[in-house]
């Protein structure tokens, strides 16, 4: 996944950022390192090969949905810059 560091890199200084703005950039960045760390786990701990077939599938849809909601994540941030 491609990590959009043009919505982070230079924020408008003339624009104030709201606390809820705030709150979604945080939310971003938190669920991005933990979508990184499920990641690494499924393609190099030994310990997810060992897992039930099921719970890998669900780990694996998981990391999916993570990653959808990082880029509607993205997008909020973009749409803060208009």
């Amino acid at each position: 996944m491609e990590v959009r560091q043009d919505i982070y890199a230079k924020p408008d200084l003339n624009k104030p950022v709201q606390p809820h703005q705030q709150r979604v950039v945080q939310e971003r960045l938190e669920l991005k390192d933990r979508f990184d760390k499920l990641l690494a786990f499924i393609a190099t701990n030994p310990q997810y090969t060992a897992l039930d077939a099921q719970e890998c599938k669900r780990m694996v849809r998981q990391s999916e949905v993570m990653k959808e909601y990082i880029a509607i994540l993205d997008e909020r941030v973009a749409a803060f810059k208009t």
